[in-house]
């Protein structure tokens, strides 16, 4: 279902979101991402959904890269601002 694979973000100024990550799931899976403030959680996820095509590695939902304006996901924001 979903395939993260050596993916990891770097942002304009040098900051190191978070280390290459990789992970797959398949349907029916639930799976958490747990980690400490700071660490990248949300930028991860941000880059799950199609909001943030700035990541090295590869990224693929149902076998199809993630791209912004893709009908498979939906976000909740932690804060409604």
């Amino acid at each position: 279902m979903l395939a993260v694979q050596k993916v990891s973000r770097t942002f304009d100024n040098g900051y190191k979101a978070f280390k290459p990550v990789s992970f797959h799931t398949e349907q029916s899976e639930i799976v958490g991402i747990l980690g400490t403030s700071g660490c990248g959680k949300s930028t991860l996820l941000r880059a799950i959904a199609g909001l943030d095509l700035g990541f090295d590695g590869e990224i693929s939902f149902q076998e199809q890269s993630v791209r912004i304006g893709t009908d498979h996901t939906g976000v909740v924001f932690q804060e409604p601002d």
